[in-house]
């Protein structure tokens, strides 16, 4: 079982660049996702019986978790269940405990490190969990609670185990993105989508990772 885990450190991103860095990460996930599709395209036409085999459809260059046939099967679900592709959640930040973790076994990267604040995101006590987010610089993957708030999701064929800072450990069932709408205190909205986002049921709020 792999394991996602979060550090503490005292260099904290301001919002700006919060921001800044989750709006890079989406343009660089949408490159790549660009990318991806053009070399599978290619290795569909060019090299048809090369490369794995999906488990799903039975054809060969891609894996299950990339196949477009499940996406589209899954999508129609999704869709009949009430989950909205277009669900946009709007995110604050909380102060919170912080936790020490570290990366998943056989991760290359060196571990980084990030305390867990209060932003400059105006709280409001109506809020429920599912709808605050914690910004967390020493994070290794975003979090979220809310299955709702997912735009795609697809469950994990081997789950993650998340390790908090009080001993707990907790289940990353699914992974998939999420469109977050992001109010500074002049009331600016923000608007990013975030890709490799984990689902853990179980999670008392959400982890925004700045790291990346």
């Amino acid at each position: 079982m792999l394991v996602t885990a979060f550090e503490a450190n005292s260099d904290v991103p301001n919002l700006e660049t919060v921001i800044e860095k989750l709006q890079h990460e989406e343009r660089k996930q949408t490159k790549r996702k660009a990318v991806n599709e053009t070399e599978e395209g290619l290795t569909a036409k060019h090299k048809a019986r090369r490369g794995p085999k999906c488990h799903y459809c039975k054809r060969f260059g891609h894996i299950q978790r990339f196949c477009k046939e499940r996406e589209k099967a899954q999508s129609g679900t999704r869709s009949s269940t009430g989950v909205k592709k277009s669900h946009s959640t709007c995110a604050t930040f909380h102060k919170a405990n912080s936790a020490t973790t570290k990366k998943p076994a056989g991760d290359t990267d060196s571990d980084e490190a990030g305390l867990v604040v209060e932003h400059a995101l105006p709280a409001q006590q109506t809020l429920k969990s599912q709808d605050k987010w914690i910004v967390d610089s020493g994070a290794t993957s975003h979090t979220c609670n809310d299955k709702a708030c997912f735009t795609h999701l697809y469950p994990l064929e081997i789950p993650l185990e998340v390790k908090l800072g009080d001993g707990r450990s907790l289940r990353a069932v699914a992974q998939g993105s999420v469109q977050l709408t992001m109010k500074n205190g002049h009331e600016k909205y923000h608007k990013c989508k975030l890709y490799g986002v984990l689902y853990v049921p179980d999670l008392s709020c959400n982890l925004l990772s700045v790291s990346k």
